[in-house]
């Protein structure tokens, strides 16, 4: 790669990758230098994302662009799933674990939700799609728990915020992922502090929201150490909710009409406006609003998509034989 080169991270609900991106002679080169599982741990009291098994993986990534590339870059970022996040103190110490989307405490949650603010309320001020595993929701179950996490705790990070402040040190909410929280102003681009006042959430563990794009700041010395990379390149908040990164990249000519539909553990079907499409119709079919790249607005329907095979090659993994995506 003779111009500007790039270390990106795409981690999803099963896996993840590690891929060195730039131009040369004005086309776009990427090549892949690590590929992982995205470990989660799941026992009687809860289901939880392993972080710092991914965090080691990312060094892992880290280190093979450096031993393949060398040790100078443009910037490194990170896209992942949405809503899930880490609780992080005054010391920036974890409040442990943090949970999958998929856990079940917030079974119910939402309906307890509506009797504090209703639900069109919620819709008009947010809008987006009503599922227990919003962060929104998430927090109302963290605090029916009774642990005061929330209060103890200093900042929330999504976790591609979380994955940043690892290698950077910022503490930073990326705009694009932090739309799904069901926490935030689509209008503003800010977080939604009348809704979060009316569900007594506090404020103080909110971080400043930022577009993507925005430079964070330079790795740490000490993941430079561990990895042989220059400690002069910067990490920046991409689009870090995957389906973000997805859609600006689709190929399309602009002001034509089209669509899109991204596919993975979910598939994303939907479109790309310029303002929020806040009606009483796309609440009742449930469609959501969630941020894009330069000041647009994702307009989706999420669907279910690959997570029954994933489960399914999963099992079939572990009792009988390895099978590819490809034989399945």
């Amino acid at each position: 790669m003779k111009e500007k080169k790039f270390i990106g991270f795409d981690i999803g609900a099963e896996s993840g990758r590690c891929v060195v991106a730039g131009l040369s002679d004005n086309k776009l080169e990427y090549h892949e230098v690590h590929r992982f599982s995205t470990y989660n741990i799941k026992y009687e009291k809860g289901f939880y994302w392993d972080i710092l098994a991914i965090y080691k993986e990312i060094i892992t990534g880290l280190t093979n662009a450096q031993k393949a590339y060398g040790s100078n870059f443009n910037g490194i970022g990170i896209d992942t799933w949405a809503v899930d996040y880490v609780l992080i103190d005054s010391d920036e110490r974890i409040l442990g674990y943090p949970y999958h989307y998929r856990d079940d405490r917030t079974d119910g949650i939402m309906e307890k939700a509506f009797q504090i603010v209703s639900k069109n309320k919620i819709y008009n001020q947010v809008g987006i799609q009503f599922a227990q595993f919003n962060t929104l929701f998430q927090f109302l179950a963290e605090e029916m728990q009774n642990l005061n996490l929330l209060n103890i705790a200093d900042k929330f990070l999504l976790i591609p915020d979380f994955l940043s402040f690892l290698l950077s040190g910022k503490k930073k909410a990326e705009f694009t992922n932090a739309s799904t929280t069901s926490l935030v102003n689509p209008f503003k681009r800010d977080w939604c502090w009348e809704l979060i006042d009316e569900f007594k959430l506090p404020r103080k563990i909110f971080p400043e929201i930022v577009e993507p794009g925005h430079i964070l700041g330079n790795i740490l010395p000490s993941i430079a150490k561990k990895t042989g990379l220059n400690p002069d390149i910067p990490v920046i908040a991409t689009s870090s909710h995957d389906t973000a990164s997805a859609v600006v990249s689709v190929p399309a000519v602009e002001n034509s009409e089209w669509a899109f539909l991204s596919s993975g553990t979910w598939s994303l079907m939907g479109v790309e406006l310029k303002h929020p499409l806040i009606v009483s119709e796309a609440m009742d079919y449930n469609f959501t609003n969630e941020g894009g790249v330069e000041n647009t607005t994702r307009f989706l329907k999420n669907i279910i998509g690959l997570w029954p095979v994933q489960e399914c090659k999963k099992y079939w993994d572990e009792k009988f034989t390895n099978y590819s995506y490809t034989e399945l």
